[in-house]
């Protein structure tokens, strides 16, 4: 009798199992969502080197960002995302002290630095109801120090013989934040999803931002108008924060339930790989070598005030064609998503104008990776036609990073059932005009 009851159960649990995995799972395949996050940031380290009275009390600072996000989920429990986000990376807030040690609420320092981020994360999810599953994810969060910073902490403020703060030039403070960096922190997450009535998901989150290196470091100089020994210190700011997210999640539910009904499903392709060759005229414009060559000589203008005067050298600057190369997935019929890597290399070589010996050289690679939405309104089996756009950053090595994007106002694809060539006509850092072949199936 025990036998046969835990067979029964055995045969039970087997069948709500079965049910379980041949009902709508709304997290397999391909997903794209909004973002966005508020963040309490760590206060910026202030500290004396001289040992004053009047080291700034730094304070907590609150973050935003948000951005689009792609992601894709296998395995009933797993999945990967990465996203492209914008917001404010650096919070520097404090509160000035006058020479007693006593903080001023009104004389205040405020600071934000902006850029662009990209975390790339491994997810956990688990039905714990109807509607409901947990969630967690770790990863890596890439950053770029700076996008349209401020150069400094705050300047101009002394502390006059009454003990107050007045502006003035002997006030001195530098911050570097690392305007040539990218940085990597460790990212994690914990919260829910919540899957609405017509298949998209909502998902809320709380998690925290560790970060292994300083954003920005710097030092302050106050000056006291009383004839006291001025103060000296450093600056030292590291990007931890925590943060609550709010998202949401786009499935595809409708276009996932129709997989075996769709015709173009089977008679498209829905994977396809690219090479092209492009023109090189958009990265010369973004890069070090470019700007060089090109306006080196356009600002030297020989005149009388210079004839008594070494002249300058002049630059021969060379470049490769951009090339690049990339995936998209067709998600709908019309839709597709993927991403876009390219590189251009440049070298520079500087002459002496008169005796044209070379006194110096100079190489630079310019890459980029970039996040792809496609727009195709004509889908044939041998012909496509495109538009589309994408966005990410670029890796110079003379420069840094820096936003890197993509227009597609014009392409075609034309071919076999898997080989094709292509045309592209556009503006961004593939080029103006770029050309080559794929693989698809």
């Amino acid at each position: 009798m025990k036998k046969q009851i835990l067979f029964l159960c055995l045969l039970f649990s087997t069948t709500i199992f079965a049910q379980n995995e041949n009902s709508y799972n709304p997290f397999k395949g391909f997903h794209i969502g909004l973002t966005t996050q508020a963040e309490l940031v760590s206060p910026t380290i202030y500290q004396s080197t001289s040992g004053g009275s009047n080291t700034p009390l730094a304070k907590p600072g609150f973050d935003f960002e948000g951005g689009l996000e792609f992601s894709y989920h296998f395995a009933n429990y797993f999945g990967i995302s990465a996203a492209l986000d914008f917001g404010s990376t650096l919070v520097q807030h404090a509160i000035l002290a006058d020479g007693n040690g006593s903080y001023i609420p009104w004389e205040k320092i405020s600071n934000r630095t902006y850029s662009f981020a990209c975390p790339v994360k491994f997810e956990f999810h688990y039905p714990v109801g109807k509607n409901f599953w947990l969630m967690s994810d770790v990863g890596v969060r890439l950053v770029q120090g700076q996008f349209g910073a401020y150069s400094t902490s705050w300047d101009g403020y002394i502390i006059n013989e009454n003990g107050d703060f007045e502006r003035s030039s002997n006030f001195e403070s530098e911050i570097d934040y690392g305007k040539k960096r990218l940085f990597a922190d460790l990212t994690f997450d914990m919260g829910f999803y919540y899957q609405l009535p017509y298949g998209d998901l909502l998902r809320a989150s709380v998690g925290a931002n560790l970060a292994f290196q300083n954003y920005a470091e710097g030092s302050y100089t106050i000056t006291p108008t009383d004839g006291s020994a001025p103060e000296s210190g450093t600056i030292v700011s590291r990007n931890n924060f925590a943060n609550f997210q709010l998202s949401y999640i786009h499935t595809f539910k409708r276009y996932k339930e129709r997989k075996q009904t769709d015709p173009w499903r089977t008679e498209l392709p829905r994977h396809e790989f690219q090479f092209n060759i492009g023109d090189p005229h958009y990265a010369i414009d973004c890069s070090f070598i470019g700007w060089d060559a090109i306006y080196h000589d356009r600002f030297f203008t020989p005149g009388a005030y210079t004839w008594t005067q070494p002249l300058p050298d002049y630059t021969i600057a060379r470049c490769t064609p951009t090339f690049s190369f990339s995936y998209h997935y067709r998600a709908l019929k019309w839709l597709w998503v993927g991403a876009t890597s390219s590189i251009t290399g440049f070298k520079a070589t500087y002459r002496d104008r008169l005796t044209d010996e070379i006194t110096g050289s100079k190489g630079e690679v310019l890459g980029t990776l970039m996040g792809d939405l496609r727009f195709s309104y004509l889908n044939r089996q041998h012909v496509t036609l495109y538009s589309g756009f994408g966005l990410g950053i670029a890796f110079d090595n003379q420069i840094g990073v820096f936003p890197a994007g993509q227009l597609t106002a014009f392409g075609v694809k034309a071919g076999g059932k898997h080989w094709f060539g292509n045309l592209e006509l556009g503006i961004g850092q593939k080029g103006f005009m770029s050309a080559g072949f794929g693989y698809q199936f």
